[in-house]
């Protein structure tokens, strides 16, 4: 028997040096400049890094590095020479808490801290607080963090030899990626390069992303969230152009990325494409350049979203994933037999989460565990295994035990299959709003809300009433310049759901809080508005 080819990230570097050496990589820096690179300059800058971890750092097999890092050419390096030196690159979450970074640094066991310059107040209030860091390294600036030593990555650069790439093993480490922690301390997941290779190559395909050496692919969702979706390991595999936007890339930045380096694919939270769907008809932009598809996930997409897209000839593709899942595992395109029916029906398939990538499976099954029919109606807790779903929390057991069902995972999303296998998200199993006895759907209802033309976002939650238990209220946020009332809001509504769906409070905003990876927060808003309906007279809501 032959020697096994391992899957790892060295053959997605090697492939996009040796056949797509000229192809460019553009990154934007914190001081708002476009650079740009080949793939070859990228294979020889991520080899001599490599030489930096093993050499000036003295780093190691099994050693952590940590990357406090935004959408740049510098921390796509960083993906490939840490886990090319047998480590494994904990990508840390900018949008944490202090003490959330804290928690995953010490909890990861991170060596060295690669960081971008607006990461260096963060950094020097924690310093003392990091147990097993010993050193930062800027990535593009000089300065000190007091109590660690601190070093510039082009002087570690230019005082390095160029390294070899391991071949790693497949099965060992290459990332780790914490939890957005919205119970409790963020838990690590341990990404290994097996189903890092296995989600890229699944990612090119026709039916689900279509990533090609064709395309342009700028990487909106941040390096530091889920390695933004392993869109750059799927894009580098393939030879594709990369644009990285930058730190805090403000919608017209990203529109004009878009128009100037011919962006075909981009990837996101439904907010951000909301805001550059506003952006376009505010200036009657009726084409944006070459962009042909976004991936929008991260949250339920709106159908207000896929229509507008689709005046622009863009098609939006949803997608379903978690941290545990190497984010996508679900993703809509119509089946050809399906193609027929009228366009009304087809984004109502659209607006459902869709089917599993091909080496995934997944069911539905109630509170006991039982499976539930795939009839489109019968609500379940999806269940999920596959390629690259992971098996287990890092150091956490307890975790582990209570997530996982032999070799399924529970996601903890109540969801619908119809009998043609397309997923639909009812709700979180905690954002489920049990009303009088009876479930209301949280995502349905303000996703009606956001298909109103004066409406930006809109989320709907629960809060305690003396009556039912509980009753769901919204927070909306209007587009610049609109207007809108409760009632007309209601009114809106009130024919798509039974009434007792319809929420006792509308409360106008300038923004609704998001997490740290832009879902709306709805643990804040539950805690900030918990005590809203206590005055109630308890015959209101339910009807």
């Amino acid at each position: 028997m032959g020697r096994r080819f391992n899957l790892n990230l060295r053959h997605i570097l090697w492939r996009a040096a040796t056949y797509y050496p000229r192809k460019e990589i553009v990154s934007v820096n914190s001081w708002g400049v476009v650079e740009r690179l080949s793939y070859s300059e990228l294979h020889t800058r991520v080899r001599r890094l490599a030489g930096a971890l093993r050499g000036s750092l003295n780093l190691g097999p099994g050693d952590r590095v940590a990357s406090m890092c935004w959408n740049t050419a510098r921390h796509l390096e960083l993906h490939f020479a840490v886990p090319l030196s047998e480590m494994a690159l904990h990508t840390v979450n900018l949008r944490f808490s202090a003490e959330q970074v804290v928690s995953s640094v010490n909890d990861a066991g991170d060596r060295v801290v690669f960081a971008d310059p607006d990461q260096l107040p963060l950094l020097e209030r924690i310093a003392s607080e990091l147990k097993t860091v010993k050193a930062v390294v800027l990535t593009e600036d000089s300065g000190k963090v007091e109590g660690l030593e601190t070093l510039r990555l082009e002087d570690l650069l230019s005082e390095s030899e160029e390294a070899d790439l391991i071949d790693v093993d497949e099965e060992k480490p290459a990332a780790i990626c914490f939890t957005t922690g919205t119970t409790g301390q963020p838990k690590g997941v341990i990404y290994t390069h097996r189903g890092i290779f296995l989600r890229a190559m699944a990612s090119c395909m026709s039916d689900t992303y279509a990533v090609s050496e064709r395309d342009v692919m700028l990487h909106v969702v941040p390096l530091y969230h889920i390695s933004s979706w392993f869109m750059p390991y799927a894009a580098t595999l393939v030879g594709s152009k990369q644009v990285l936007p930058g730190p805090h890339p403000s919608v017209e930045r990203i529109v004009r990325l878009i128009l100037d380096e011919g962006v075909t694919v981009s990837d996101g939270v439904p907010t951000i494409w909301l805001n550059v769907l506003g952006y376009a008809k505010e200036r009657g932009i009726t084409r944006l350049g070459e962009l042909r598809r976004i991936v929008v996930g991260g949250s339920a997409v709106p159908e207000a979203l896929i229509r507008g897209f689709a005046e622009l000839g863009v098609e939006v593709i949803q997608a379903w994933g978690m941290t545990e899942t190497y984010d996508s595992a679900v993703a809509t395109y119509v089946k050809s037999h399906l193609r027929s029916l009228p366009e009304d029906e087809q984004v109502r398939l659209r607006v459902k989460q869709g089917l599993p990538f091909p080496g995934i499976e997944v069911d539905a099954v109630d509170e006991s565990g039982k499976r539930v029919p795939w009839d489109g109606v019968t609500p379940g807790e999806l269940i999920i295994r596959g390629a690259w779903i992971v098996d287990g929390y890092f150091n956490n057991e307890e975790a582990t035990k209570t997530s996982f069902t032999g070799e399924w995972f529970r996601t903890g999303d109540v969801v619908t299959i119809d009998p043609e296998g397309y997923i639909e998200l009812v709700d979180r199993l905690k954002d489920l709003i049990r009303s009088g006895g009876e479930w209301i759907s949280s995502i349905a209802v303000e996703n009606a809300i956001m298909s109103h033309p004066a409406v930006k976002e809109a989320a709907v939650f629960a809060v305690p009433h003396e009556k039912w238990g509980e009753r769901p209220v919204a927070v909306v946020a209007l587009k610049e310049g609109a207007r809108a009332s409760k009632e007309e809001l209601l009114d809106f509504i009130k024919d798509r759901f039974p009434k007792y769906w319809l929420p006792d409070e509308v409360l106008f905003v300038e923004e609704v809080p998001k997490t740290s990876v832009g879902k709306f927060d709805k643990k804040l808003l539950r805690a900030t508005y918990r005590d809203l309906l206590r005055r109630s007279s308890g015959d209101a809501g339910q009807a």
